[in-house]
């Protein structure tokens, strides 16, 4: 659980190599551009590598971008993806669809947990995607705990 929760915080680390203006480009990324990109797991793993706690979460940073179905950045699929990169892929893809991002609007908590129900078994393991859907209740409840808690504070 502990490999788990560095990884969790630390998956994107290789981004701080990656030019500003790739990251906030409002556009469509060149192939030139998502090819820079697609280092980021990559670069994360040599820069937490030095540190011996964080050894066990490197393959988990190498492959959270990996597709169940082998599509995905290093061509990893199903069970070769370690289990910690699974869970961080549909956590991460959750966490992308529900922010605003400079290329478009955030997508409602239903509409994320639909968009990745629909990608189960291709980009998702279908066991880690089961798992999101029956803990999702939890996950809106906190949602509206935590935006309330901000219209309290905001008033």
């Amino acid at each position: 659980i502990e490999t788990l929760r560095y990884a969790s915080l630390l998956h994107d680390t290789g981004k701080v190599d990656i030019p500003s203006e790739i990251l906030t480009k409002t556009a469509k990324l060149t192939p030139e551009e998502y090819d820079i990109i697609k280092k980021h797991p990559v670069k994360g793993a040599e820069i937490l590598r030095p540190l011996q706690i964080l050894r066990p979460a490197i393959p988990i940073i190498l492959h959270h971008h990996d597709k169940y179905d082998g599509s995905g950045y290093y061509k990893a699929a199903s069970n070769d993806i370690p289990l910690g990169a699974r869970i961080i892929a549909v956590a991460d893809v959750y966490d992308a669809l529900t922010t605003d991002r400079p290329y478009r609007k955030a997508f409602s908590t239903m509409k994320a947990r639909q968009e990745i129900i629909d990608n189960s078994g291709s980009h998702f393991d279908p066991k880690i995607v089961t798992a999101f859907c029956d803990i999702f209740p939890y996950l809106e409840t906190e949602n509206q705990f935590a935006s309330s808690k901000l219209l309290e504070l905001n008033h």
